[in-house]
This record gives C-alpha cells, structure tokens and sequence, in this order.
C-alpha cells in the first residue's frame, strides 16, 4: 500500500530497458527498505486528505479501520501442500500480470 513510488520507479525501469521481473524487483526493493524507511511512508500516509474523486479511501484510513477491528484466529490455515499450491499458482500468474502491468505503463507514457 505505500509502495506507490517505488512500483512506479521500477515500472519506469523496465519500461525504458524493455522489461524484466517487476515483481522480483518489487520484492527485493520493500525486503530492502529500512524500518525507519515503512515509517515514514506510514507517517505521509497520514498526510493525504480523503477525496470525493478517489476510487479507495487513503491509505492510512484503511490501514486504521483494520487495526481498529480485533483480530480472531483465522478460520482457515494455509500450510504444506495447500500452501505450496497457491504460490504455484499466484507465481504462474507472475508472467502474464507483469507484461500487463508494463504495457498499461508504457499507455500512459504516450497517452
């Protein structure tokens, strides 16, 4: 949720070199990212004032109403081979998504 600026960087990248794993650059640049860095990003969030024209509430407003809920134990646990199957699956996902994502940035490029 706050990495807007950095997907945007790392669409740019690939867009301009002619593709590449976003989501593995995605991955590595938030694995990366100092605490102190998820702060900052947490404390901007608070910043943006919600708008009529806006498609989700700000980040940080979503953010406070799931920490405002209590938790419960999950209903359903994801282990072993159930697990192992949705990351085959979400990871066969990968390539078709990340060529989306892409194209539809070099749309706006040249809209």
């Amino acid at each position: 949720m706050h990495l807007g600026t950095t997907s945007h960087g790392i669409a740019q990248s690939l867009a301009a070199s002619g593709g590449g794993d976003f989501f593995g650059a995605l991955r590595e640049r938030s694995a990366a990212m100092p605490a102190h860095e998820w702060k900052r990003l947490r404390a901007m969030a608070t910043l943006e004032a919600p708008r009529l024209d806006a498609t989700h509430p700000p980040t940080a407003l979503r953010i406070a109403l799931l920490e405002a809920r209590p938790l419960s134990a999950p209903s359903v646990r994801l282990t072993g081979t159930l697990w192992r199957d949705m990351c085959a699956e979400l990871t066969r996902l990968e390539p078709a998504s990340r060529q989306a994502l892409l194209d539809q940035y070099r749309a706006r490029l040249y809209y």
